[in-house]
Parts: C-alpha cells; sequence; structure tokens
C-alpha cells in the first residue's frame, strides 16, 4: 500500500475517533452533569426530561461500543499494512485536536434535541 494511502487511512481513523469520542464525552458531561445538578437543588432530573437522559444515556454507550471497535479495526490494519510508530501518533494527535471542537458542536446539536425531547 502506497504512503500517501496510510496516511489517508490514518487521518480517516482519527475523524471516526474525533466523532466517537466527543459523543461519549458529551453525553457523559451532560447526564453527568445533570444528575449533580439534581443532587444539589434536589430536582428529580428523569421527572423533568424523562425521554432526553435515557436517549443521552444509550448514545452514550453506543458512542463507546463504537469507539471501541474502531481502535479494534485500526489495531488490525495498522498490523495488517504494517503502518508505522510516527502515523499512530499523529493520528492520535489529530483525534484530541478535532475532539474538543466537535463537543462544542454535539453541545449545539444536544441542545436542540434538548428542546424537542
Amino acid at each position: 500500500m502506497k504512503s500517501v494511502n496510510k496516511w489517508f487511512i490514518s487521518l480517516g481513523f482519527s475523524v471516526l475517533h474525533a466523532i466517537a469520542l466527543s459523543v461519549g464525552i458529551y453525553c457523559f458531561l451532560d447526564v453527568f452533569s445533570g444528575f449533580l445538578v439534581a443532587a444539589v437543588f434536589d430536582e428529580p432530573l428523569l421527572a423533568n426530561y424523562p425521554r432526553y437522559v435515557p436517549f443521552c444515556i444509550v448514545v452514550g454507550l453506543l458512542a463507546l461500543i463504537a469507539f471501541i471497535l474502531i481502535c479494534w479495526l485500526n489495531t488490525k490494519l495498522f498490523k495488517k499494512h504494517s503502518f508505522t510508530k510516527p502515523m499512530l501518533v499523529v493520528e492520535a494527535i489529530v483525534t484530541l485536536a478535532l475532539t474538543v471542537p466537535l463537543v462544542m458542536v454535539w453541545a449545539d446539536f444536544f441542545a436542540y434535541l434538548h428542546k424537542i425531547f
């Protein structure tokens, strides 16, 4: 496999990692902060948002499963096509750099869903 194709595959995996990781992080933070606020102010979170909280938990768990599957597939391809360690380092850096802006995008999307549900 050509070196350019390996870099595109690596960057593609970093985008997939960032998407799954950012959805999982946002869902975890949203549910955790909701339960924390509900505990401090003694408000029932599930009574106020009966469909949103389970939806967010399910989406977060699916994001975790997707992240694990993407990592497994990434490992298989790295072994099969003998990718280099610098490619893995670049992939990790790009993943971390994309995760924070994608969390902001998911925050806007889930705020919209929060109004609907």
